[in-house]
């Protein structure tokens, strides 16, 4: 059976290093992205479903926020409370939220549903808590990268010519071990294709207001790594208002 608090309580250290002071896909990719969503939250109340060590609630709160954070890992949530002007709880976010129904304004889970075994008990726990025409935004790793790998060919090398993706049942949903940035324990993710979280949404009756499918601007253009992020996306997000 898979022990998912301890997966990320065996890696929380490493995790907190790595995403604050060393994530550079996150810093330049997926947290501009993001933030484009949280222009407007002055005062407004903001749940960080899955907050892991409070990297991104540290970031809404600085924007004027009244953010509360929760995740499985106690280790993490540790950490997380070192920031005193936020309210952290450990809970499975699979399981009961330990909060009011309509109780916030904005949900937002940061890179945490694709690690999640059964989404589908999230979101109905995330339409009890938000708001009435509350907004639920959701970031996770883009499907192409759990469903394939970097490849280059024998002719692309001797053309010098940049990698691409190799992707291999792309429709086809399953558990794959990672290791987040080369962390020491492996986490489990969950692949499915884009379609699969569009009709989580639509099945709950949530509309979905925006997609966006995440690159790296073509500033960074130092490897042909980075040059192939500039047409294939690292990310995904998916902002939903709530219809209840």
């Amino acid at each position: 059976m898979r022990d998912k608090r301890g997966e990320w309580n065996r890696i929380a250290a490493e995790y907190d290093l790595k995403i604050v002071r060393g994530d550079f896909f996150r810093k330049n990719i997926l947290d501009s992205a993001l933030l484009k969503y949280f222009k407007n939250i002055k005062n407004r109340s903001v749940l960080d479903l899955g907050c892991g060590q409070g990297y991104f609630s540290e970031i809404l709160s600085t924007l004027g926020a009244h953010v509360t954070g929760i995740d499985i890992s106690e280790n993490l949530i540790a950490i997380a409370k070192k920031n005193k002007n936020i309210n952290f709880f450990i809970g499975d976010i699979e399981d009961a939220l330990p909060f009011e129904d309509n109780s916030f304004d904005i949900v937002v889970s940061n890179m945490v549903f694709m690690d999640l075994e059964n989404p589908e008990r999230a979101i109905k726990e995330v339409i009890r808590v938000l708001k009435k025409n509350g907004l639920f935004i959701v970031s996770i790793l883009h499907p192409i990268f759990t469903s394939g790998s970097i490849y280059k060919s024998i002719k692309d090398k001797i053309c010098l010519q940049d990698p691409s993706f190799l992707l291999k049942k792309y429709k086809s949903k399953k558990k794959i071990g990672w290791n987040i940035l080369d962390t020491t324990h492996t986490t489990t993710v969950f692949h499915r294709p884009i379609e699969y979280y569009i009709n989580l949404f639509s099945s709950h009756n949530i509309f979905i207001s925006n997609i966006e499918e995440c690159v790296l601007p073509e500033t960074f253009n130092e490897n042909g790594f980075y040059r192939t992020l500039h047409h294939t996306p690292m990310f995904l997000i998916i902002e939903g208002i709530i219809n209840k």
